[in-house]
């Protein structure tokens, strides 16, 4: 069933798999692989973080790196990367994106999440994250189910909304009541009516929010 999601998510985003050469290497604080997958865009470059060691409180994924003169597109976190990270305090990932389950659960210090367009989230990607109260979503996200693993969680929290456009959700969150009434949504003022009316964001409490403020 997980391959199924997987090459359904896969092509959704264009990607497909191609025969190429896999090894690991590292730049700067980042251990990378390559993947096997081409994107839309007829690139083959493209690479995986699989390990990190450095202590940045506010970290920043690339969207491309160089290596051995190649530019690669960074293409997905693997699972666990960042496990029970105890530095990390903000993360931002680049469009057309994979987070692998459980890449930052247990992430004790991580407060805020910003996430680029077209970016596909997995189970607990960002579970146990106890201090994690702003979600910033900057366009479609394909999938969503329990990424934040918040159908345990009593804590108030909020997804922020830079798009006027509710974001595509390819598998529905898997949220129990009370979650719906713990997180707010904070959406653009001219596009509550169409958060409202979705079938995943229209179950949660939505409010406006002034764009600039938490981005």
């Amino acid at each position: 069933m997980k391959k199924i999601i997987l090459f359904t998510v896969l092509m959704l985003f264009g990607a497909l798999y191609i025969n190429a050469q896999s090894y690991d290497f590292e730049i700067g604080d980042f251990s990378y692989y390559n993947l096997r997958w081409r994107l839309p865009d007829g690139n083959k470059n493209t690479v995986s973080i699989k390990g990190y060691k450095g202590t940045k409180s506010e970290l920043v994924i690339p969207n491309s790196i160089i290596h051995d003169g190649i530019t690669k597109k960074v293409y997905l976190i693997k699972a666990r990367t960042f496990l029970t990270d105890s530095n990390i305090t903000s993360i931002t990932i680049p469009s057309v994106f994979i987070v692998e389950k459980e890449a930052f659960a247990g992430a004790t210090k991580l407060e805020k999440v910003v996430l680029g367009d077209s970016v596909s989230l997995s189970k607990f990607c960002f579970d146990e994250c106890s201090q994690l109260q702003t979600v910033v979503f900057k366009g479609k996200v394909y999938s969503f189910d329990r990424a934040f693993g918040w159908h345990n969680s009593t804590m108030q929290r909020g997804f922020y909304f830079i798009s006027s456009t509710p974001p595509t959700v390819l598998m529905e969150a898997d949220f129990d009541e009370s979650v719906y009434k713990q997180v707010t949504l904070y959406v653009p003022n001219n596009s509550v009516e169409k958060y409202k009316s979705d079938s995943v964001w229209g179950k949660f409490k939505i409010e406006v929010w002034e764009t600039d403020k938490k981005q």
